[in-house]
């Protein structure tokens, strides 16, 4: 009971239920991020749209990742953002080298 009393007091609930959700939408972007990547498949054999719209859609994860970094509370979560930033970057740079090897 006073343990309970005194982890209100230093606000350690709250800071563990924000740790929880940061967790929760790393868990979720790294799902979409990793199905997104694996319906992507390989970009050599796509049209400039198909790269256009592909290289639109890595850069709004990256947005959202470089979030997730910011606000990454433990070193666990920043380390597991900060993979799937360099996974989405290396990923926008293939598409852009695609879309010029095309053109």
């Amino acid at each position: 009971m006073f343990r309970r009393f005194i982890w209100k007091m230093l606000a350690i609930d709250q800071l563990e239920k924000r740790v929880d959700r940061i967790d929760s939408r790393l868990d979720a972007t790294e799902i979409q991020c990793d199905a997104m990547l694996r319906r992507f498949g390989g970009y050599k054999h796509r049209t400039r749209q198909e790269l256009k719209l592909m290289d639109e859609q890595i850069q709004d994860l990256i947005v959202a990742c470089e979030a997730l970094v910011e606000r990454s509370q433990s070193q666990q979560a920043l380390k597991r953002a900060k993979a799937l930033l360099r996974r989405l970057r290396n990923n926008g740079a293939r598409i852009r080298n695609a879309q010029v090897k095309g053109a």
